[in-house]
This record gives C-alpha cells, structure tokens and sequence, in this order.
C-alpha cells in the first residue's frame, strides 16, 4: 500500500507536515507531479527487487512549495520477506540552485569565450593578410599555411581546441614581416630569430594567446636541435610549431613554383630528423595524396600580379570598385596575363584572387 508507519521530527520539518498527520498518509501525497512516472517505476522496480534505489526527487511540501531531496531507498526484510521500505533523505534545494547558477554561469563564459576566440581570430586574420602583402610573391602565404596546417591536425584527430590553435598558428607565423626590415627578411639565422620572436610579441596584445603565442615562437626550431630561438629538441618543440613548420615549408615550396607538388613533399622529406618532424613530414605526404595534390578546396589565392598565362580563374576578378576584369572559368593567356601585371594603381584591382593552375 506503500502507506507511511513512521517519520521523524526532520521529516516533519522537511515535509510541513505535522507527524500524526503524516503517518498513515500513502507517500503520494508527497510527489511534486514533476517527474515522469518512469522514475516512480524504476524507484519501485528497484526496492521490490531487493535492490537499494538511490537519486534526486523533486517532493512536495503540505503547502505545495517544491524542494529538492537526495534519497536513498532501501527495503527491510523479515524471515527473507520485505516488510517495509525506509527513506534516508536530506534537502539538496539550495545545492540544486547553486548547481544551476553554476551552470548558467559557466554557459555564459564559454559564450564569452567564443566571442573572445572569434574576436582574437579575426584580429590575427587580418594581421595575417596585412603581413602577407608585405611581400606579394608568396600572396596569402598565411592563409594557405593556415588551412594545410588545420587540415594535418584534424589528421591527428586533436580536440577541437587544438585544432583551432593549430590553425591560428599557422595564420599567425609570418606577423614578423610586420615589424622586420626587408633587408632582415634573409634566410640568416638573425632574420628567423627577430622574425619568429617579433611574430609572438605582436600576439601579446591580443589576450587568449598565449598557445598561439608559443607556438609561433618556436616554428623555425629544429627537429635536431640546431633551430631557434631557443635550440629545442624533438618533441619538446611544441606539437603546433611542428605542424606548421612542415605546412609554412610546403606552400612556400610549391607558391614559387620550384618544385611540383610531389617534388616539394620529397624535398621536405630529405629533411626529416633533422630539420622536420618525421612524424608530420609523413602526415603531410598523406595530406597531399588525400587532395590530389590540391593546396586549397578551391585553387591557390595568388597576388593579381603573380597570374599568368595557362592559370584558371575560381572566382570573378573584379576592381575594388567592383568591376569585372574576368569572370570565373576563365584561363588567361598571354595578353590577359600582361594586362593583369599592368595595372599600375593597385587601389583599383583587389590583390589577391583564387585560381587553379595547369
């Protein structure tokens, strides 16, 4: 009948209940209507089983007001027959509604978060693209690293978290161009020291950084030891800087168009141990395969003045004013080609656009 025999003084506290009221009442008089009858049914499948039911109840007290209650049911049992049902329960409200402020509170730093990280991404972007025009040979360098570089981390099956610091290190590897003089920007190791330590201090600015920060530091260190600033070794150069090592090699390989796409992936092999992380060479390798030796999902992105004949257009070119010199689809030839390198005022023809190549 599930009728209750006894309670004591906390329960009448708890309840509202006066105890010779309470006593005799069936304990459905204390149900809240808030659950679903399910819980009634396991809670009661449980404890006719033998078993001991133990969870969080929303109850009812006399005056209707609602608490929440942590509870252990157990049976009592005579002669190997149950004969009773005991309740130990104690009042968790208070703790229920700072769990839930809690919770709505996290909710709201993690939204906060977001915004910061989306924030902080498009402010790099931006720094990313300015850097690149700084030096229109290799068009948005930083871009293409920065997608390569995403790609071979989702390849590592890395959390979500990683991954998008991967990408922003790769975004962000070349911001040094911002502050290095052009007659820095050699292959000496003075110019790789002030271009890697300048690139991170740009980002100090930038707060949420930090990750990105140390792994845009340490990218020009060397699998053996030999690279700089800091002469790290192996895996303790930092798993971001690794990736984007081999991504920022390969596109700068294949953008100058020295190598082809499986020339460049060798000649990066031949430095592997030494210069590069096996590990990522190999990953890289897979990368190129799995594309078809595609850089991009849609072509390069290229500065207006690099294009030339025998390229295909992804998408319109058109003037910053918004008229169309080429429409996508189109494969320039040699006129084309020259009347692009023409354009003598740069503020009438976007810098960069997306093509693909013979």
């Amino acid at each position: 009948a599930a009728n209750i025999v006894w309670a004591n003084a906390a329960t009448a506290e708890m309840t509202g209940w006066e105890l010779d009221e309470l006593v005799g009442q069936n304990v459905r008089v204390l149900r809240s209507g808030m659950h679903a009858p399910e819980v009634y049914k396991d809670l009661w499948e449980t404890i006719s089983a033998g078993g001991v039911w133990t969870g969080r109840i929303i109850n009812k007290r006399r005056d209707g007001s609602l608490r929440w209650e942590e509870m252990k049911v157990s049976p009592i049992a005579e002669s190997g027959e149950t004969t009773h049902f005991v309740a130990i329960k104690r009042d968790i409200s208070a703790l229920v509604h700072a769990e839930a402020e809690r919770d709505r509170l996290l909710t709201r730093w993690n939204a906060n978060q977001e915004s910061l990280e989306d924030g902080y991404s498009i402010s790099i972007g931006v720094l990313a693209d300015i850097a690149d025009l700084s030096s229109p040979l290799v068009g948005r360098h930083g871009r293409r690293v920065a997608e390569l570089a995403c790609r071979m981390a989702v390849y590592l099956e890395l959390k979500v978290d990683q991954i998008k610091a991967i990408r922003l290190t790769g975004l962000a590897h070349d911001l040094g161009k911002l502050t290095t003089s052009e007659q820095d920007r050699g292959r000496s190791r003075h110019a790789h020291v002030a271009h890697a330590i300048r690139a991170a201090a740009l980002l100090e600015s930038i707060p949420g950084t930090e990750s990105i920060q140390t792994g845009v530091k340490h990218h020009h260190e060397s699998f053996d030891g030999s690279g700089f600033p800091s002469e790290l070794k192996g895996l303790a150069i930092p798993l971001a800087s690794r990736v984007v090592a081999v991504a920022s090699a390969y596109d700068n390989m294949r953008n100058k168009e020295r190598y082809d796409a499986p020339g460049a992936v060798d000649r990066i092999r031949k430095q592997a141990g030494t210069l590069f992380d096996p590990r990522m060479v190999d990953l890289l390798e897979q990368v190129v395969q799995d594309d078809d030796g595609q850089d991009s999902h849609d072509g390069w992105l290229l500065a207006t003045h690099d294009l030339r004949a025998g390229m295909t257009l992804v998408s319109d070119l058109v003037t910053l004013e918004g008229a169309l010199l080429y429409p996508a689809g189109t494969t320039l030839d040699d006129a084309m080609a020259g009347r692009l390198k023409g354009f003598s005022d740069v503020s009438r023809v976007p810098p960069l656009t997306r093509v693909t190549q013979k």
